[in-house]
């Protein structure tokens, strides 16, 4: 089945889609989906702000060890970058409302007084260093 010819309006949704129909997920944003997405953290892809842009929750990173990935069609071969992708499940959302909602609850990465930011004003990372950045508000990976 074509997960793309059916409407994601309705259902909540999980996705663990190849790199290439990463872009197609803008489906998510068109018919107002909701749902869970398994992808690799790859800051550099001209999709990863939009993934960022329609978490509701927290990314979970997963653990990856030997033998969890494997080559489509050939279950028996390992997937080539097992050892180098980093995966995080991301609850996402269409609903612009639910998204706005979780950004406002994060923390801000700086603050400003009279048009002066603070020097060292953001939170410490996460101990492995797995954050990133929405509307000047920092999200930090959960370890699973």
């Amino acid at each position: 089945m074509d997960a793309f010819s059916c409407s994601w309006s309705q259902e909540q949704f999980y996705a663990f889609p190849p790199f290439s129909l990463i872009l197609r997920l803008k489906k998510i944003e068109m018919e107002k989906g909701e749902g869970i997405i398994i992808i690799s953290v790859w800051p550099t892809q001209l999709w990863y702000p939009k993934l960022m842009s329609l978490l509701v929750d927290k990314p979970r990173l997963l653990p990856v060890t030997t033998g969890t990935l494997y080559l489509p069609g050939r279950p028996s071969q390992p997937y080539p970058m097992e050892g180098k992708l980093k995966l995080i499940a991301c609850k996402l959302s269409g609903n612009p409302l639910r998204s706005k909602a979780f950004v406002q609850k994060l923390p801000r990465l700086s603050s400003s007084r009279r048009g002066k930011s603070d020097l060292n004003s953001t939170n410490p990372t996460t101990q492995n260093g797995l954050t990133s950045v929405i509307e000047n508000r920092l999200v930090q990976f959960v370890h699973l």
